[in-house]
Parts: structure tokens; sequence; C-alpha cells
């Protein structure tokens, strides 16, 4: 599970391409990952 601090100027779609990208970047980096959660602060 990630807690993440978004910069305060991004909308709602740059957050949501944002999470897509690191959800990707963590999946394609650690095959064994199922499952990722990520929660904005």
């Amino acid at each position: 599970m990630l807690i993440i601090d978004f910069e305060d100027d991004l909308n709602t779609e740059e957050i949501t391409e944002a999470i897509c990208r690191i959800r990707t970047d963590i999946k394609d980096e650690f095959k064994l990952v199922n499952y990722v959660i990520i929660q904005s602060e």
C-alpha cells in the first residue's frame, strides 16, 4: 500500500494518469505483485 501526496495543482485526470503509471511500473518491476493499493493523502 502506498500513501502518496500529489502536487496541489494536479487535476483529477492527471492524478488518475499518475496512479496508472505508478501501478504499471511497480507491476512491471516486481512480477510477484498482484495488487497495488494507492491512497492519496
